[in-house]
């Protein structure tokens, strides 16, 4: 039954759901009846917008790649560059608020770096 269910789970569209829920009902009706009775929108493909996370990605990676989502259509060599610079970006916004919320401990250069 989980050689079925991994198949159902992955349906992409109402009517391949349907022919997989009829031969699990067809094998096993008990389980059939209860998959039939579970909200498509829990589990299969087709019901779910995308995108979509589930056990194998967690949401911390979803929210990282939506973060560089057009860096990613990029080539190999620019898109290495432009991680890179976004990186970069990130760790400068990063210290410059540091910086900031540290006005009264700064050191003549960090004063002077935050002046320009």
């Amino acid at each position: 039954m989980e050689k079925f269910f991994k198949v159902l789970h992955r349906c992409k569209t109402e009517e391949i759901y349907k022919q997989v829920l009829e031969a699990i009902t067809g094998k096993n009706p008990e389980c059939g009846q209860y998959l039939s009775n579970i909200t498509l929108a829990l589990y299969v493909m087709y019901d779910v917008q995308r995108p979509r996370f589930d056990h194998t990605t967690s949401n911390i990676v979803e929210i990282a790649k939506s973060a560089i989502l057009p860096i990613r259509s990029y080539g190999p060599l620019r898109m290495c560059i432009e991680l890179y610079l976004y990186m970069m970006e990130q760790k400068a916004k990063q210290h410059r608020l540091t910086l900031t919320l540290n006005e009264e401990r700064l050191t003549p250069y960090a004063a002077k770096f935050m002046a320009t």
